[in-house]
Parts: C-alpha cells; structure tokens; sequence
C-alpha cells in the first residue's frame, strides 16, 4: 500500500452512551499522526482533543491529551525517550518501559497504531505491552493486549488484564469501521 500523502478523517458514533469522536489520520515528514476529538459522557459531559505522533513504523513517540468536564481541565503529555522509557508530564515512568503502543481507552483510533505496527498475516497472534491511558482521570498504566487477524481487515482484540475480547473490522488503512457494542463508524458530513 502506497501511505505517501495518506491523509484520512473519519467519525464515530457510540453504541453504548451518547457520543461522538472525529480523528484525522496522515502521515508527514515520516512520522504518522492522529488528531482526535471526542464529545462523550463520562462521569460528566467530557470533550477530549488527543495528538498521537508514531514514527514510520508505527512506533509511538509522543502523545497529548486534554480532557474538558465542566469548569475543569485536565492534561496528560507523554514523551518516549530513544532508549523505550517513557516520559509522563515531565516524570519518569518506569513501569511502562517495554511498551510500545499508546492505547487511550475511549477511543477507537489508537487500535490502528498496533494492527499497522505489527502487520501480521491472517491467523496470526502477536501480543503486546501498551501504556494504557484510563478515562477520565488520564491515568496511566501498562496492560498486555493481544491482537490475532481473523481475516484480511477482521481482528481479534484482547486485554489481557481484564479478559475483555472482541473482534473489530477495520478499513484498508486500519481505521476501525466497526467496535461491536462501543463504536461505529459513521458517514463523514
């Protein structure tokens, strides 16, 4: 697949609560980006802007996070250093360094960054160690997930921790298309 110039913006519906998220896919100077914003209800009415920066390979190398819940504001900025360690607002987080993949929980995007990074044939399982950003209070914790591709856009997608399991249907770069009873893909205005 030619990614040169690659630039995608996609909308989702939630299945399960009321809620929306438009993220922009595209790629520029060699590194992939996805812009995110999403109107959910939380604990409260939230609207959330995310950044994921990855390298040409898909690696994640930064990513930011504003969540917005009434008066209040919170903010999340991760950094990944040359040697895999991880860097959370400024502080050094130990516990995360293996992980490659940055997974925000309310979000569908982020699914992409693994299914491309690691690009595995059809019947293939591969897992992996993800910083794990919880919703609402950004919080961040490493998980183990694994990914097997069930069909040629078809994926099987498991925590680990939780033992929570389902299959996703993606689009030719990835993009989720449909997240059984979390996400739908709806139609760009």
């Amino acid at each position: 697949m030619n990614d040169v110039g690659l630039r995608r913006t996609v909308r989702w519906q939630r299945l399960d609560r009321t809620g929306t998220e438009r993220a922009t896919l595209w790629r520029s100077k060699g590194k992939w980006n996805i812009d995110g914003r999403i109107e959910t209800d939380l604990e409260t009415r939230s609207r959330i802007r995310y950044r994921v920066t990855c390298d040409g390979t898909w690696r994640t190398q930064a990513s930011w996070v504003t969540i917005k819940e009434g008066r209040a504001r919170r903010r999340l900025a991760l950094f990944v250093t040359e040697d895999g360690g991880w860097i959370l607002n400024g502080k050094e987080q130990g516990d995360l360094q293996g992980c490659i993949d940055i997974d925000l929980e309310v979000s569908p995007a982020t699914n992409t960054l693994p299914i491309r990074r690691l690009d595995s044939a059809v019947g293939e399982e591969r897992q992996i160690q993800v910083a794990w950003v919880r919703f609402p209070d950004l919080r961040v914790e490493p998980t183990r997930q694994r990914y097997t591709r069930v069909a040629e856009r078809r994926y099987r997608f498991e925590n680990l921790a939780s033992g929570y399991s389902v299959e996703i249907l993606v689009d030719d770069v990835g993009l989720v298309l449909e997240y059984p009873d979390l996400w739908s893909r709806a139609p760009n205005p």
